[in-house]
Parts: C-alpha cells; structure tokens; sequence
C-alpha cells in the first residue's frame, strides 16, 4: 500500500496576504492578534476605501502592484519621452528636421539636465551653477551609498535566509524519509500476517499522521520564504531611483566643473574661484557617477542571486514532496494562478481525507478475516 498524497495548507496558519483591508479589520476586531505591517495596511487602505471603492483588492495583490510599479520604474521616463516624441513629430509636420531635433532633445532632458536650463533661465552664473551641483551630487552620493547598504543587507538575509532553510528542510526531510521507511516496514508486517495486526495498524496510522504533518509544516515553511524573497527583490529595485538620481546629477555636475575649469584657464591666475569649484565639481560629480555604477552593479548581481535562492525553494518544495506525499503551495500566485492553486489545495486535502478513510477499512478488513481465521490474538 502507498502513503497518500497529500496538499493541505496548515490550519492554524491564516494567510494574511491574501486577505482584504476590510477581512483584517475584522479579525482584529474579533480579538485575533494581526501582524503590524498588515493592520496598518489595511487601515490606511480603508481609509481610501470611501474614494475608490476597491474592497475586493488583498494585501497580496496590493504589494504585487508595487512590485511591478518598481519594476517599471526604469522604463517611465523613456516611455513619456517616446510618447512625447511622437506627438512633436505630429504637431510639428512641416517643420525643419534641426528644429524638430530640437524639440526632441528639450524632451529627452533629465531631472537634473532641467535643472540646470533652469538656472541659466533665471540667470545663476556658471559659478552659482556648480556650487549648487556640488551640493546635489554630494546629497546624491550619500543616498546612493545608504541605498547600496541596503541592497547589501538584504542580499545577506537572502543568502542567510536559503541556508538556513536548507538545513531545516535537510533535517525535515530526513526525519521524514525515517518516517517513511518506518512505515514500509510495518505494510510489509500487515502483508506476512504479523500477528500483532491490531498494534501495527495503530502504528501506521500514528505515521501516517507524523508523515503528513512533517510534510505540512514543511511546506508552510517554504511557502512564507518564498514570499520572503519576492520582497528581498522589491526591496533591491526601490533603490533605482537614488542609483539614477546620483548618475544623473553627477554628469550634469562634471558638465558644470569642466566648464568652470575652460573658464578659469582662461585667467592668468589659476587660483581662482572658478577654477576651484570646477575642480571640485568634477571630483565631486565623477565620485557620485563612479559609486552609482558600482551600486547598479551590486544590485543587478544581489537580484541574481536572489532568483537564484528563490529557485532552489521550489527545488526544495519538490524534495519535501517527494519525502512525504504533501504538495508544495505559493503564497505569491495571483490572479487565476491562485485561484486554481486554492482550489487544488482543497481538492488534494479532500482527496487524502477520503484515502486515509479507505486505507483504514481496509485495513480492517484484512484485521478481520485474519482474526476469524485465528491468525490474530487480540491486543
């Protein structure tokens, strides 16, 4: 006889992931004790709830939203300045191609690129210009820097976070396969006529039960760090802001210091004002570029990493399966994804509740027929 397979989300655990902002309210009104980060979720989205009225949306489905909002992030600015692109081409049909070159460029201009055009617009001298980006591309620089620790931090709980789990789902495992073996043995007992049929079908079902628990704490585990690691790489990609921002200001500034420097040469004397905060935005703004290109770098490996980790929970999820007979299940599926994985949960945990009942009359049955053959003594 086999041992079931078994898919069943753990009881005692309640997803708050994939609960509404009005759900979570409610069960903290009922007295059950909800983790912070979601109760403040959803009473801030309540709050919106009197404009929008979106209560079918989860704390799950929100938290993808920005995900994917962070993902994009890269994207937005090229994605306006197409759009924009092509409506100057529209509303400039006729018109010279150096003057719609023009236009395009004017749109393309970054954050600090307008900035600067900004500042000539209202007169601030070339002096006045570079003081000012000093100050921004040291600013930009500290923000790159706390964002590169960031990323480094949470690519160590990464990393932190697989192996441990590694070791837990290694030792779950072999305790299972112990289990499991166990549990051949005693089939096998029932098979040869082991006299003692009443204290074996006992012990199989108290391994049975063992077995599925092992595999149900198992998979619950594996299901939350899986959910860890989405957040490990939303946390990575919020920091693509700051890395742009210091890359973006650090050019403008080292366009500025290399003017001043063209400037002051053009004096007899070298130390002067210009020459000064030219060369200090040149050092200050290359500084800002050359650690916002290593911080990309840090973050692009650290997301690769985490994939990596992320991957090897499905592997894991795979082995505690196999070990036990319970199914692996996600927390971050969405959309019909999800739905189709709650209702296989529920299936399968049927599915097994059913087995167990018919492996237990069997087992009777055989119990039974021994017992009026004499076979058995009674227990």
């Amino acid at each position: 006889m086999e041992v079931s397979r078994i898919e069943a989300a753990p009881t005692k655990i309640i997803d708050w992931r994939r609960l509404t902002a009005k759900e979570i309210i409610k069960y903290n009104n009922d007295g059950v004790e909800v983790p912070p980060q979601y109760l403040k979720w959803a009473i801030d989205f309540r709050q919106d709830l009197e404009k929008n009225d979106k209560d079918n949306i989860t704390y799950e489905m929100a938290e993808k939203q920005k995900i994917e909002d962070t993902r994009k992030e890269d994207n937005v600015e090229e994605d306006v300045a197409a759009k924009e692109d092509s409506a100057e081409v529209s509303a400039t049909d006729g018109v010279s191609a150096e003057e719609n070159t023009q236009a395009q460029d004017v749109n393309n201009k970054t954050p600090a690129e307008k900035k600067r055009e900004e500042m000539q617009a209202a007169g601030k001298s070339l002096l006045r210009q570079g003081e000012n980006f000093i100050l921004d591309s040291r600013r930009a620089n500290k923000e790159d820097l706390q964002a590169e620790s960031e990323i480094e931090q949470t690519a160590t709980k990464s990393t932190n976070e697989i192996e441990t789990l590694e070791g837990e789902m290694s030792a779950l495992i072999s305790r299972a396969e112990s289990v499991r073996d166990t549990l051949k043995n005693e089939y096998e007992n029932i098979n040869k006529g082991d006299k003692n049929n009443k204290i074996t079908f006992a012990k199989i079902n108290r391994l049975q039960q063992k077995l599925q628990q092992y595999g149900t704490q198992g998979q619950a585990r594996l299901a939350a760090s899986e959910g860890d690691f989405v957040q490990y790489e939303a946390i990575m990609n919020s920091k693509n802001g700051k890395i742009f921002n210091a890359q973006d200001i650090g050019a403008v500034t080292v366009d500025v210091g290399n003017e001043l420097l063209t400037q002051a040469n053009k004096t007899s004397f070298i130390f002067n004002p210009e020459y000064i905060i030219g060369r200090n935005a040149v050092y200050d703004g290359t500084t800002a570029i050359s650690n916002a290109d290593r911080t990309e770098g840090i973050k692009e490996e650290a997301i690769h990493t985490n994939h990596a980790n992320e991957s090897r929970v499905q592997q894991l999820k795979n082995n505690l399966e196999g070990a036990t007979g319970v199914e692996g299940y996600s927390l971050t599926a969405d959309g019909e994804q999800a739905k189709e994985d709650k209702e296989k949960i529920k299936t399968q945990t049927a599915a097994a509740t059913e087995t167990d009942k018919a492996a237990s009359a069997s087992l009777d049955q055989v119990l039974l027929a021994k017992l009026r053959r004499g076979q058995t003594t009674e227990a």
